[in-house]
């Protein structure tokens, strides 16, 4: 009888663990540390989390927000509601994601970049420039019933 108990015991231990792993998923949409933007991330390869601006505090539908301080003049043009500004984060295991990459519109500039989940609903994103101390991070917070700006396409 008690061995049964254990192996039932253990086998609900094993169930709910795949059930806090499945709702740990950084796939979702998320709010940035000011709340000045919601942040869609999602699968983009076959095992790679990217993100792409879902929603910005301050658009303005007739005149919509760009990626004006692009060093790529080409580029400059191009909405930033709907735009990936990162990518390449692979699940490392533990609620890590490493080896990712950011562009910060704000700097118009490139940076390495990893993710740490620090529970269900709140994530840290460390951008960096060559090595993790030479970076900063910011803390997000899981959010939902939020619209996307007018602009949000899927490029």
């Amino acid at each position: 009888m008690r061995f049964c108990l254990l192996l039932l015991l253990l086998m609900a231990q094993f169930w709910a663990g795949d059930a806090v792993a499945a709702a740990s998923s950084i796939e979702g949409l998320w709010a940035t540390q000011d709340k000045d933007a919601v942040v869609q991330i999602y699968s983009c390869d076959e095992d790679e989390f990217c993100g792409r601006f879902y929603w910005l505090k301050d658009e303005d539908p007739r005149s919509p927000s760009r990626d004006d301080n692009n060093p790529d003049e080409e580029k400059k043009r191009r909405l930033l509601c709907g735009l990936k500004f990162f990518g390449g984060f692979e699940d490392e295991g533990e609620g890590d994601y490493g080896s990712g990459w950011l562009y910060s519109p704000r700097h118009g500039a490139r940076f390495s970049a990893s993710i740490r989940l620090i529970d269900v609903d709140k994530l840290e994103l460390r951008g960096f420039f060559v090595v993790p101390f030479l970076g900063e991070s910011q803390i997000w917070t899981r959010t939902s019933n939020t619209t996307a700006c007018p602009s949000f396409t899927k490029q």
